[in-house]
């Protein structure tokens, strides 16, 4: 609990342009509302970005995706009210069954967590176990580091603008779109058919 707090009490300090992408994720999901949307967050930390969205955004459900409980716990104080219309799921996503169970989603979300694969090769993994849960008519939404000028140094953890849209491709989405990029964070569209 204490490490989650201080990621969480840092984050924000260190990265001061993030309410930008969140701002971007928004505007994605209210061009695809409908009274059943439905969003799944991976890696969604102490729910900051489902706090920014619960309220602009119409949503059926909102699902959030955690290796960390301590994590879940921290989403829970933070969305007050809001927590009771969010599914939190205990998973791990280096876990190759972390998806069992889960249903298509009119989008799936990431932050700042692909990263947390580790190595960069693995992300085509990953998203290919991301692309049944996507609604072919939603988006995945993904945002993390790249690597590169004025981005990361870590050429083995982080991708390259290039390698992140690669990777996606890999991974079976299509139309992959760069649509936000600051701060050494990069966001893409991608759409699953």
């Amino acid at each position: 609990m204490r490490d989650a707090s201080q990621w969480a009490d840092e984050v924000s300090a260190k990265r001061p342009w993030r309410p930008a992408f969140f701002e971007a994720i928004a505007r994605e999901l209210q061009e695809l509302s409908t009274p059943d949307a439905s969003v799944l967050e991976l890696g969604s930390g102490p729910g900051f970005l489902a706090q920014y969205l619960l309220d602009p955004v119409r949503l059926r459900s909102y699902t959030a995706l955690d290796f960390s409980d301590a994590m879940h716990t921290l989403a829970k104080h933070r969305l007050g009210s809001k927590a009771e219309v969010v599914a939190f799921l205990t998973r791990d996503f280096l876990d190759p069954t972390w998806d069992e169970g889960l249903l298509q989603y009119s989008s799936v979300v990431t932050l700042q967590a692909v990263h947390e694969l580790r190595h960069k090769r693995k992300a085509p993994a990953l998203y290919s176990r991301v692309l049944p849960h996507v609604h072919p008519d939603g988006v995945f939404l993904m945002c993390d580091h790249y690597y590169g000028v004025s981005g990361m140094t870590n050429s083995a953890l982080f991708m390259s603008e290039l390698e992140h849209v690669e990777a996606l491709t890999r991974g079976g989405f299509v139309e992959v779109t760069c649509i936000h990029k600051e701060g050494g964070m990069v966001l893409y569209r991608a759409k699953s058919a």
